[in-house]
Parts: C-alpha cells; sequence; structure tokens
C-alpha cells in the first residue's frame, strides 16, 4: 500500500510538472517575448578616432565625393560545426567601410557604386517611359539626362586577409585537497588590406595594411569534497572574449581613416590611436579648433609594428 501511495505521488507529480511546462502557445495563447536591452548606436573603439579625422576634415575648404567598392573577406575561414557554423569573418566589409566614412561628415560626398541594381533598373524603364515622377501635384515621365550621375573623386577596396588563430596562449590550474582554480588566456589577430584609388586615373593613392589583436581570459574556480557521504561539487567562473566582428570593424575604420586623411592631405598621426585605444591628450573634440590644436602639437608616439601577444596576468 505505501509503495502504491509513493507511485501515485509520483505520477501526480510528473503530470503537474508537464502541465507546468506546456508553452501558452500549446494552450491558445501567445508566447511572451523575452526583450533585452533597446536598440542603440553601434559604436567602435575607433569612435574617438572618427571624430578627431572628422573635426580636421571640417577645417579643410574642399569637399571629396567618395565611393566603395568591394571590400570582402579573403581568409576563407570557414566551419562546419553545427552551432556557429559558416563563415568566421564577417561578408560586410564594405558596409562597414561605408559606414565609417558616413560617420566623417558632410566633406565627404558619399555615392552609392556598390549596389547600383535599383538605380539600373529605374534607367531601363525611364528610357523606355515607363516610370514616373511626382512633380507638384501630377505625375510627369522621369526623363534621362546626360550627366545626371555624379562621379567620384576617389574610391576604397581591399578586403580582410589575415585570421589567424591562437597566436598565442597559455594559463595556470592549481588543485589542492579537493579545492582548485586556475586562469587562461588565448589570443587571436585579423588584418585587412586597403587601398585608396584615384577614380579618373585608377592610380592607387595609398595602400594600408592593419592588424587587430584579441585577447580572450577565462578564470575558474571549483570545490570537490565530501561531506559525509554527500558529494559537494561547486564550479563558478568567468569567460571574457572580444567580440570578433567588432573587431574587424575597428580594423577597417583605422584604414578608412589613414586613407581618408591621405585624401585630403592630412597627416593621421595626431588622430592615431595608442595602444588599448588611448589618446594620451584626453577625449577626442570634433572641434576644428580643437583638432588643429591637436595637429600642431608632437604626435603621439606610434605602436610598435611588431606583432607581440599581450599576455593577459594569470
Amino acid at each position: 500500500m505505501v509503495r502504491f501511495i509513493k507511485i501515485a505521488t509520483a505520477a501526480s507529480l510528473l503530470a503537474s510538472t508537464s502541465a507546468c511546462m506546456t508553452s501558452p502557445g500549446d494552450r491558445g495563447g501567445p508566447v511572451p517575448l523575452r526583450i533585452g536591452s533597446a536598440p542603440t548606436q553601434n559604436l567602435s573603439p575607433m569612435s574617438m578616432g572618427i571624430q578627431c579625422v572628422r573635426g580636421r576634415i571640417e577645417a579643410q575648404p574642399r569637399q571629396l565625393r567618395m565611393a566603395v567598392g568591394e571590400v570582402r573577406d579573403y581568409t576563407g575561414k570557414f566551419s562546419n560545426e553545427a552551432s556557429e557554423g559558416g563563415f568566421r569573418i564577417t561578408q560586410g566589409g564594405s558596409l562597414m567601410v561605408i559606414s565609417a566614412l558616413g560617420k566623417l561628415g558632410p566633406r565627404i560626398e558619399l555615392l552609392e557604386r556598390y549596389d547600383t541594381r535599383i538605380a539600373e533598373q529605374d534607367i531601363a524603364l525611364a528610357r523606355n517611359q515607363l516610370i514616373q515622377d511626382r512633380k507638384g501635384d501630377s505625375d510627369v515621365v522621369r526623363p534621362v539626362t546626360a550627366g545626371q550621375y555624379l562621379g567620384a573623386d576617389y574610391y576604397i577596396v581591399g578586403g580582410v586577409t589575415e585570421a589567424n588563430y591562437n597566436i598565442g596562449s597559455g594559463g595556470a590550474e592549481v588543485r589542492v585537497a579537493g579545492i582548485g582554480g586556475g586562469a587562461r588566456y588565448y589570443a587571436m589577430n585579423v588584418a585587412a588590406d586597403l587601398r585608396l584609388v584615384d577614380a579618373r586615373t585608377l592610380r592607387v593613392v595609398k595602400t594600408v595594411s592593419v592588424q587587430k589583436q584579441y585577447v580572450g581570459t577565462e578564470v575558474k574556480g571549483d570545490v570537490f569534497s565530501f561531506f559525509g557521504t554527500t558529494l559537494v561539487d561547486v564550479n563558478a567562473g568567468s569567460k571574457r572574449n572580444e567580440p570578433l566582428q567588432l573587431g574587424v570593424r575597428a580594423t577597417l575604420e583605422y584604414g578608412v581613416l589613414d586613407l581618408v586623411s591621405a585624401a585630403f592631405g592630412m597627416d593621421f598621426a595626431p588622430c592615431q590611436p595608442h595602444a588599448d585605444y588611448g589618446y594620451g591628450d584626453g577625449e577626442m573634440s570634433s572641434s576644428p579648433q580643437a583638432t588643429s590644436a591637436r595637429a600642431s602639437s608632437p604626435s603621439p608616439a606610434r605602436t610598435s609594428g611588431r606583432r607581440s601577444v599581450a599576455r593577459a596576468p594569470a
């Protein structure tokens, strides 16, 4: 009888648990959505450098028309893993370069050359007088005129050319009498090669090769012990990795700032970040007065081009 009561109790608990696990959608109601943070502006580690270059450009008397060609992933890094399969490096390098140019203000007139499919379709329709434009309160046939598109002064092309995994790793772990802990680090890097081309002569004005290192760290601790006949196993830890694609964005933005500075005949050094994106002279200002004064001061020391691994403390 006691065994029957135990079985009946277990069955009742299982049924109630199953009822609790039924989703609202199964009961005819909507599934509640889990909403996290609100969308924000996508800032990168190079945002201060962008404001610096923008301020110096705004002090220039001229305006340049620029376009972006193909900036693709040339690394060939691909994964067939079920959870994280696909390309390791973003395929949207051109979009990142376009956004970087768009952040530099009205002195750069950005022209569309990357995706002209809609414009080409509209031109084909206009030639056959099959497309209309709104003019006042009426519609008129869109004309096709000579020279209706603007020409670029310069354009930027290139790609992400390196993705090197495990250029440095290490760590330590200690366990004494069932109590232990440890730490590890892991480093990798990506690199991009970009070039600035004169749109009229196809002369390559400048090339840049930029690399960015990532460092991930992991710290953990655990307790493994018996208390009488009871086994207690407690684990705790944390893992922190730099976002891979955000690092690609920062690398491309660095190259764009260097090329745009060359297009305007300026030196990029006053706006170039130090290690860990420090600028040395406080917060960057986008005002022409502040950036002009900064340009006349000694430029900050550049970081070494040697690819040393920044080791995290164990």
